[in-house]
């Protein structure tokens, strides 16, 4: 929001709420002293929780495919569901760290 100072000059400047909440997010993070090193560990440790539940539901599934002598159903399908198990896991952890 801009306002032309030599029409009033008694008036401050405000800025909109956005870049205040923007402002305050930024200020937290100084505070909290977060790391590249400390996000960087966090985001591997998130992709870890999706990776391992997918690669032993492949893993299981092979196993029941070979078993069973079917091609790839067992290793899609609990792919599938190891994918969606480590992306819940890593909703959980982004959700209880978020900061409210």
């Amino acid at each position: 929001m801009t306002i032309d100072k030599s029409s009033n000059p008694g008036r401050v400047d405000e800025l909109p709420e956005s870049a205040q909440r923007l402002e305050a997010r930024r200020e937290r993070h100084r505070r909290e002293e977060h790391g590249i090193i400390s996000t960087a560990v966090t985001m591997v440790g998130l992709g870890w929780l999706v990776v391992i539940p997918a690669l032993v539901g492949i893993y299981v599934g092979r196993w029941l495919d070979g078993r069973a002598g079917h091609g790839v159903t067992f290793a899609a399908g609990l792919g599938f569901l190891g994918v969606s198990v480590g992306c819940l896991l890593a909703w959980q952890r982004i959700s209880t760290h978020r900061p409210k």
